[in-house]
């Protein structure tokens, strides 16, 4: 049964085109799907990617409190439609964005990407970008 939103946070540190790791599943808990993607209104100018993380069934990473993935997990994947076209969010400063929670259901884990992946596009400053999720028990 799906329950109403619920915020996370992923921080892209100042430098960097990546974000910190948006944990999406708890063993035995809830699972979150992404609903919504809100961009700061500093935002240096770059569309938005993904890149996700998923297990095998008797394997389990470890996502700390902060979010930060275990160094033995497996590796993080960019994010591509069944056409091989990465996923790509138009993104400004400032905007709210609707997404698609089928396209992110049974990831274990994201993060985000300033760019694509051929060419991402550096932060100049740290950003904060949220998500609303809605749950899944």
């Amino acid at each position: 049964m799906a329950s109403l939103n619920y915020p996370i946070e992923a921080v892209i540190a100042s430098g960097a085109s990546v974000s910190s790791a948006m944990r999406l599943h708890n063993p035995g808990l809830v699972r979150l799907v992404p609903q919504h993607l809100v961009i700061p209104a500093a935002w240096t100018a770059a569309n938005v990617t993904l890149q996700g993380i998923t297990t095998g069934v008797t394997n389990f990473i470890d996502v700390n409190l902060e979010g930060a993935v275990a160094q033995n997990a497996w590796p993080w994947a960019d994010l591509f439609d069944p056409f091989g076209n990465e996923i790509v969010i138009p993104a400004a400063a400032g905007r709210g964005i609707v997404l698609s929670p089928q396209d992110f259901m049974g990831w274990w884990a994201l993060r985000v990407r300033s760019g694509t992946a051929a060419a991402p596009v550096v932060q100049a400053a740290q950003r904060r970008i949220w998500f609303s999720h809605r749950t899944f028990d």
